[in-house]
């Protein structure tokens, strides 16, 4: 005699299909967007900065730059000292 097993005979209910929730793949979603943006502007800037000509003392003093003024300001902010 062979019996069979159920969900009945065992006392437990059936598995219920999993629904997503459109929320919480929003949030998720959005978050990973936010992420990649940040990292990618982070990049951008870096590079940005790098590859531009100049530096502080020069942003500062724009059309009025001599030599003079430019290490004076250059001492001033630190930008002579190693990184």
């Amino acid at each position: 005699m062979t019996t069979t097993v159920t969900a009945e005979t065992q006392n437990v209910q059936p598995r219920r299909s999993h629904k997503p929730h459109p929320i919480r793949d929003m949030v998720i979603k959005r978050s990973l967007i936010g992420i990649l943006t940040l990292v990618l502007v982070s990049i951008l800037v870096f590079a940005a900065t790098q590859v531009l000509p100049g530096n502080a003392a020069s942003a500062v003093l724009l059309n009025t730059a001599t030599p003079a003024r430019l290490h004076a300001l250059e001492t001033q902010l630190g930008l002579n000292r190693p990184a």
